[in-house]
């Protein structure tokens, strides 16, 4: 028969036995799930393997999230029916997103990498101060044909409208703002006169293009396809576009009108409404680093605003004009700059009348 004591003893062990776990399974229950972060962009405007990159190096998760275009993108961020982190915009809604404080002011103490960006692009007339955004990418806007097509030589915007009957034009659906501006260059106007008589005669404009025009994806793999196929003749389109019909092996000709090309480009910014604010500015940081930024340019054929991006490019794309358009492709181009609010209303009431004329 066991000792009083020693049968204490294997009492008080196997109870220490039985704590210890339970305070070890209730510690591994009490755990926070990883850090995670929803970063909104363009569908397969970066490759996912940097996302993953960033998550194996800080632990932090980051779910992908896509906007079909600018105005979709502004339209969830104003509404808050969806919770963003980081977001990749384009340059020209910035001024709309401060106004309405949906974007907020960084913090460049956790964004060392800014410095790699470039000075030439660094200071936007839509953030001048560099408060709310950081410029990642940017490129031109032009006509892109099969070079084996029997159209007419094609050197101006204008030259759409003297196309004949039988050609038909793909024009990017959800981009009210660029297609405006197509017709605003093609009257001999820029891009950002918001006169009203100015605004109605390129909604005139657009509607004598329209029995010509189709519709077609802002993604390049859909709009190449009605290319290759050839239910349109012509794409307005960009570099990426080029990147997509080479990669199928098609020959292409990329023409920057004489008007002028309009330049646009993207921007990180950080939500207003995050309560991670630190671990989004440390993933724009990530995404700022000269390999990194290589990377994602290499999968998006957007020219990289980073200084230090070349070091880790193919040769063929520092070279490649599409991509970075030479000085005699850049003449008369121009960039948009902060448009009234109540010119950009006008635009978007337009829009809506085109697409209702273009869909009945």
């Amino acid at each position: 028969m066991l000792n009083t004591r020693v049968f204490n003893l294997l009492i008080f062990i196997s109870l220490s036995i039985i704590l210890v776990a339970c305070n070890n399974n209730s510690n591994l229950s009490a755990n926070p799930p990883a850090e995670s972060l929803v970063y909104y962009n363009w569908e397969d405007d970066i490759p996912i393997e940097v996302l993953d990159e960033f998550t194996a190096r800080t632990g932090i998760s980051v779910e992908y999230q896509t906007f079909e275009s600018s105005q979709e993108a502004e339209n969830n961020l104003q509404n808050g029916a969806y919770h963003y982190d980081v977001l990749a915009v384009e340059t020209d809604s910035i001024s709309r997103l401060v106004a309405n404080q949906l974007v907020a002011e960084l913090n460049y103490d956790n964004i060392p990498n800014a410095k790699f960006v470039s000075n030439a692009v660094h200071s936007p007339t839509f953030d001048q101060d560099k408060v709310y955004s950081v410029p990642f990418d940017w490129g031109s806007t032009g006509l892109i044909v099969l070079q084996d097509n029997n159209l007419p030589d094609l050197k101006a915007w204008k030259d759409l409208w003297n196309t004949s009957d039988w050609v038909t034009i793909g024009m990017r659906e959800n981009m009210p703002y660029d297609n405006f501006a197509m017709a605003k260059k093609g009257l001999g106007y820029s891009i950002n006169d918001c006169d009203p008589g100015v605004l109605y005669s390129a909604f005139e404009e657009l509607k004598e293009l329209s029995p010509r025009i189709k519709l077609v994806d802002v993604e390049a793999g859909p709009a190449i396809d009605l290319l290759e196929s050839g239910e349109i003749d012509i794409l307005i389109g960009w570099s990426d576009d080029i990147t997509e019909a080479k990669d199928r092996g098609l020959a292409v000709k990329y023409i920057l009108p004489e008007e002028g090309t309009f330049l646009w480009g993207d921007s990180y910014v950080v939500s207003a409404s995050t309560d991670k604010k630190k671990q989004a500015e440390q993933l724009i940081n990530f995404l700022l680093e000269p390999e990194i930024a290589a990377k994602i340019m290499i999968h998006s054929s957007y020219a990289s605003t980073n200084s230090e991006v070349n070091d880790f490019l193919p040769s063929y794309m520092i070279y490649d004009t599409t991509i970075f358009p030479t000085r005699e492709g850049l003449i008369n181009a121009e960039s948009y700059i902060p448009l009234e609010a109540s010119c950009t209303r006008r635009i978007l009431e337009l829009w809506d009348v085109y697409i209702q004329g273009f869909d009945s």
